[in-house]
């Protein structure tokens, strides 16, 4: 029987962290945050996950300021260089769906359009873990 669901939440917006974390913890799942890039390199270094939802404005550091950093494209790139999409599914938190497409040809599971229904989000969660499931049992 597999273990309880644990998701990665990679975004620096406080009320954004809040809103998701008390849906992923509804859902049962399991969840760290990493508010920036370093951090988010320090937890997948230590821990397996089962998805990510990672923000493209995400600072590299904790005292990297830039409101228009785009690292999570950076950070994208490192994880496929890792992990297949089966192996560790992606979804990208956007404010630009210029980005999104972007972003889906790098090699992300799917994508939200900020600002997002929460309900939609859970609907791409679902929707991740189902294929991995039965990517699991082919």
């Amino acid at each position: 029987m597999k273990q309880q669901t644990i998701a990665l939440i990679i975004e620096d917006e406080d009320a954004i962290i809040q809103v998701v974390s008390k849906k992923l913890k509804s859902l049962g799942h399991n969840i760290k945050i990493a508010k920036n890039q370093d951090s988010a390199n320090f937890l997948l270094k230590r821990q397996t996950f089962d998805y990510i939802l990672l923000d493209l404005k995400i600072p590299v550091t904790e005292n990297d300021m830039d409101p228009d950093s785009n690292t999570g494209f950076n950070l994208l790139q490192q994880i496929r260089e890792k992990h297949t999409q089966e192996e560790l599914p992606v979804i990208i938190m956007t404010a630009g769906i210029t980005s999104a497409v972007v972003v889906m040809k790098k090699g992300a599971n799917d994508f939200v359009e900020k600002p997002f229904k929460v309900n939609e989000l859970e609907d791409k969660i679902r929707g991740i873990l189902h294929a991995e499931q039965s990517n699991e049992g082919e």
